[in-house]
């Protein structure tokens, strides 16, 4: 359902972890609905606090985002389309203008700023097809420009970039499927999620472990567009997890000195996950992993070398079921 509606990232993997995770937290019924509100009240929270720069720059996300797919293509045209790496800066410019695309039609309304905005990423997308032609520092000024507050730069619009933002103003005018019809094509990643996840837990029911819904999530965060992707995030997550087990031993002492360092610690730990999970996912983890580890002890403290044993045998039990459960189902379709 999250893949139809083309709900996140990170997707399904919150949600099966909240699901799954309170399945194995003994509560009685008429506990439900006081943690139903806090849950709703922390998240109202959430959002205003991640809505507030808002109110002081209303076009911030798709001014970062056209920001980045700049400075990207202006990476790659310093390489003149040539020389070592180039391959690399020119997959990451492509990334970047793609995802500032997605921004900028995710926005609703094309006004006035956005189609200014529309215009600059057409520049980035002209720095990929022909680099040598294209002034590198220009799209950093540009970017540049776009981090404050003030108007977005103007720049001359050729014929090639009014075609281009005629196919945009087209495609956000056309009706878009209803994402039911969505759910046929994407039958095979449902039920590779469905059968990884759940021989993952019961993999790990079987071997006496605590908490098999760690070893669940470990399955529902592995799976990507294809086979490669998909074993690529299988050794980030190990690698990251089991790093950050032994992040939680060092700092499990620090934590467990009273109330208020152990909510320091979960704080300085989500703005380390936050500012690395979108540049590489299994630094992130480092800083995932021991946060969940030090959430669990919000109820009681608990034997640190336990719950590094539980987490670090869940998550190779996970990964292994996980990607051999996405070897069995293959997703044609994908290719």
């Amino acid at each position: 359902l999250c893949d139809a509606t083309r709900l996140g990232p990170p997707g399904n993997v919150v949600l099966t972890f909240i699901s799954s995770a309170s399945l194995f937290v003994p509560q009685t019924l008429g506990q439900v609905p006081g943690h139903l509100a806090l849950a709703a009240g922390a998240g109202i929270w959430a959002w205003l606090v991640g809505m507030a720069p808002g109110l002081l720059r209303p076009h911030g996300p798709e001014r970062r985002a056209t920001a980045q797919a700049l400075n990207a293509a202006a990476a790659y045209a310093a390489t003149g389309g040539d020389g070592e790496g180039h391959a690399r800066t020119r997959a990451a410019a492509a990334a970047a203008v793609q995802a500032a695309w997605q921004t900028l039609l995710a926005c609703g309304a094309r006004t006035e700023t956005r189609r200014a905005l529309e215009r600059l990423v057409v520049r980035a997308e002209v720095a990929l097809a022909a680099p040598a032609d294209t002034d590198p520092d220009r799209l950093r000024t540009w970017a540049r420009l776009l981090c404050g507050r003030g108007p977005v730069p103007a720049v001359d619009e050729t014929a090639a970039a009014t075609d281009e933002l005629l196919g945009v103003a087209a495609e956000s005018a056309a009706p878009h499927r209803p994402w039911w019809s969505r759910l046929g094509p994407l039958a095979p990643i449902a039920l590779r999620t469905a059968l990884g996840c759940a021989l993952a837990g019961y993999a790990s029911l079987a071997l006496g472990i605590g908490r098999p819904y760690w070893a669940l999530v470990t399955a529902a965060a592995l799976y990507q567009a294809n086979l490669a992707l998909t074993w690529n995030r299988s050794v980030q997550r190990v690698v990251g997890n089991l790093v950050g087990v032994l992040v939680f031993a060092v700092i499990a002492p620090l934590a467990h000195t009273s109330g208020v360092a152990l909510v320091l610690c979960c704080l300085a730990l989500n703005f380390g996950a936050e500012a690395l999970i979108g540049r590489n996912y299994w630094l992130g983890t480092i800083c995932v992993t021991p946060m969940a580890l030090l959430i669990t002890e919000f109820a009681r403290q608990q034997a640190t070398g336990e719950l590094i044993t539980e987490r670090a045998v869940d998550t190779v039990v996970g990964a292994l079921v996980g990607f051999a459960a996405a070897v069995a189902v293959t997703n044609r379709r994908a290719g």
